[in-house]
This record gives structure tokens, C-alpha cells and sequence, in this order.
């Protein structure tokens, strides 16, 4: 964080140092129904991890698709075998293995137009 203004002394530019705020990214899986929530998840990064090239901090489609298969487990526990999954087009939710697997546990897998 750094601001933009702070006093000094005429002609002498203002030097300020402020404590950066950095919290961890939270992300928030949710699955929800017309007979309401199905399933929710809420993924924690750690703060302190550096960026390495070529790896994911984030939330990835690998996590995405556990989420799904918790989804999935949830409605096979409710009876609501082969119901339609729709999501939208965010990158986790595109790769093929996630469609495979939601097709493989008998289920539809519907992406939202762009």
C-alpha cells in the first residue's frame, strides 16, 4: 500500500513508509440448487508463498474438480443421480478431464455461452 500524500517540509519531498496489507487469496466453491445449497468449500492460499514460474497459486482445475466430485457425491446421497452441472466458462471449469469425469459418474455437464 502506498499513499499518494503526506506532509514535509517546504521544497523537501515527503518520505512515508506504510505496513503493506496483504491477506491470503480466499476462494469460494459453492453448488447451489433450486432446493437450495449443495455444497461449499472455501480454498486458503498461503500468504507466503512465492510465485515460482510455471506454478499455479491459485485455486487450479485440479482443485476444481475435487469440489465437483464432492458435488457429485452429495447429490448421489440425495438421490439426484444424473443431474445437469452447469457452469460458466472460468478457466478451471473448461478442461476435458473435468467433463470426463462428470460423465463417467452419469452426470451432464452444460458451459454457459461466453
Amino acid at each position: 500500500m502506498r499513499r499518494n500524500y503526506a506532509w514535509s517540509e517546504a521544497g523537501k519531498p515527503a518520505h512515508v513508509q506504510v505496513p503493506t496489507l496483504r491477506a491470503p487469496s480466499t476462494t469460494l466453491l459453492a453448488a447451489i440448487s433450486n432446493a437450495g445449497l449443495i455444497e461449499a468449500a472455501i480454498k486458503v492460499c498461503p500468504k507466503n508463498m512465492k510465485r515460482t514460474k510455471g506454478v499455479r497459486r491459485g485455486t487450479t482445475s485440479t482443485d476444481f474438480l475435487v469440489f465437483v466430485g464432492q458435488v457429485m457425491d452429495r447429490l448421489d446421497e440425495q438421490g439426484r443421480h444424473g443431474w445437469y452441472l452447469i457452469f460458466d466458462n472460468a478457466p478451471i471449469h473448461t478442461p476435458k478431464f473435468i467433463q470426463e469425469e462428470v460423465e463417467k459418474r452419469g452426470y451432464h455437464m452444460v458451459l454457459l455461452p461466453r
